[in-house]
């Protein structure tokens, strides 16, 4: 219900940094994923991630698909700041088993617990490799 009420509470002109992402199917709002940047791309906080009803208990395909395009805009906009590693963290509610389940498969860890959430943390590292190739003066 807190996601619910959160969603529900959101107004246009987020804080700068701070993004809403709303997928559409052929039924209407399918999912919203809500993240900041803390400190520029190396620093992440998803704010929220919400599946409509209809989309659960489906083997999480729209939650995992939603995390992975997630991964893919840090991934881009950490390579293009030469930033070599994120962070990208989430918090779940600890009764919440199928966000719990969403989070291990798509490798985040369990990092802390507080106030009845758990704190989930996935660390991307980008080899140095990478940016030689596109920023030939990277070191």
């Amino acid at each position: 219900m807190q996601v619910q009420s959160f969603i529900r509470a959101m107004r246009p002109a987020r804080p700068r940094g701070e993004q809403l992402w709303i997928g559409l199917d052929g039924e209407g709002i399918g999912g919203v994923l809500s993240f900041e940047e803390e400190a520029g791309p190396s620093h992440i906080f998803v704010k929220l991630l919400g599946v409509s009803l209809r989309h659960r208990n489906n083997g999480g395909g729209v939650a995992d698909e939603a995390i992975g395009l997630l991964v893919d805009e840090v991934t881009s906009r950490s390579i293009a700041a030469g930033v070599t590693s994120s962070i990208i963290t989430g918090r779940v509610d600890r009764r919440n088993r199928a966000s719990q389940a969403l989070m291990r498969r798509n490798g985040f860890r369990h990092m802390a617990n507080e106030e009845g959430y758990q704190v989930w943390q996935a660390v991307l590292d980008y080899p140095v490799d990478v940016f030689q190739e596109i920023l030939p003066d990277f070191p």
